[in-house]
């Protein structure tokens, strides 16, 4: 029978979105186990997932207008001969892309240009973005399978219902993670949680307020446990009077005092007792981990980019306000809520209810 050799995965976006299709590599190497498994991902963000995840190669796309580039880019993809190219994402452009790229089969979602691929699979709106990406894959090893190409497993892969992101450290990365707590002023032998107020997408309507983490982290130290504060760049300058306020004799408060990688945030969240946070990349970072996990929703659609079933345990908590989720629509609420700076829906999530949902989730949550 005829084989797959050499798969290419596209995404483009950010942390979260990266590592939303992390299990990518390790689903089709059910399928497919002699084949290579590439990914294109934003030059910001290559160093998210690698060998470790499964992909034999992970590169640098440049998103860019130029047509020159483009067509450079496209010769250099079509040298690679891919028998499988995947743009994981609805939008037009990478659907044209995947079409310039060459590929003997080529799988999108349905979009104006989709008439451009081998097959395409309509993207529920309502459905989470990685269970659309596994119906998209599922369709592809369907396709090539009545063409005659071997698969694997097939009836286990068509079976998979969730594809939950994963990252995995070699013995150096776990190592250091021990040593960033460390100057962080935590102890590694002591429990702790994280908690990470802020996200990276700079949306005040996605936010739960600063002082209501403030709140909450003084409930959990007085609990016995050590704090860590997360933020990126910015943020970390706007959690130090934070910090200040809350650290004792016990320093039993730390903050994450510099900009770390995807993958050092991961080797921490990885030896924490939960994470706290609202919709963004530590959210995934967690669940890749195995970390139990707290999300606060209200704005955007939990369904469709909260916590993956099949990771870590989780609960998502909303104050399940009428207007809510608001991220993909428009309404009198949103637009007033956007005019006074934060979201009503998330200033509602009372600390007391959080801790409560937090000690819950320390006494289910398997570590």
């Amino acid at each position: 029978m005829r084989e797959i050799r050499k798969i290419l995965i596209f995404r483009n976006g950010r942390i979260g979105d990266v590592l939303m299709v992390s299990g990518v590599a390790r689903f089709l190497k059910k399928a497919f186990p002699l084949a290579e498994i590439h990914l294109a991902v934003p030059e910001w963000v290559t160093g998210v997932v690698g060998a470790q995840e499964g992909f034999t190669r992970v590169f640098a796309y440049e998103y860019t207008y130029s047509w020159r580039r483009r067509v450079a880019l496209a010769f250099a993809i079509r040298r690679e001969k891919y028998d499988f190219i995947f743009p994981l994402e609805q939008a037009n452009r990478p659907t044209k892309s995947a079409f310039m790229w060459g590929g003997r089969f080529r799988f999108s979602f349905k979009n104006k240009y989709s008439y451009l691929q081998t097959a395409s699979f309509p993207y529920e709106t309502e459905t989470h973005e990685t269970v659309n990406t596994l119906r998209l894959l599922q369709m592809g090893i369907h396709h090539v399978a009545k063409k005659g190409f071997r698969i694997d497993n097939f009836d286990r892969c068509l079976a998979e219902n969730f594809l939950p992101p994963i990252l995995q450290f070699t013995e150096e990365e776990k190592q250091a993670g021990a040593t960033l707590l460390a100057e962080f002023r935590l102890s590694a032998s002591e429990p702790f949680i994280v908690l990470h107020p802020f996200n990276s997408f700079d949306a005040p309507l996605r936010r739960w307020p600063l002082a209501n983490y403030e709140a909450l982290a003084r409930r959990l130290t007085q609990r016995g446990y050590q704090i860590l504060f997360s933020g990126y760049g910015d943020e970390i300058r706007a959690l130090e009077p934070v910090v200040v306020r809350l650290q004792d004799a016990r320093k039993n408060v730390g903050l994450t005092r510099r900009n770390i990688s995807a993958r050092e945030r991961g080797t921490v969240v990885a030896r924490a007792q939960a994470l706290v946070v609202t919709d963004g990349s530590p959210m995934h970072i967690a669940v890749a981990v195995g970390t139990p996990l707290l999300a606060l929703f209200g704005f955007s659609a939990a369904n469709r980019t909260g916590p993956v079933p099949g990771g870590s345990p989780f609960e998502v908590l909303t104050a399940k306000f009428p207007c809510s989720p608001c991220m993909y629509r428009e309404s009198a609420e949103r637009t007033k809520c956007e005019a006074q700076g934060f979201g009503d829906c998330m200033v509602a999530i009372a600390p007391e209810r959080v801790e409560e949902k937090v000690l819950t989730l320390l006494r289910t949550g398997v570590r």
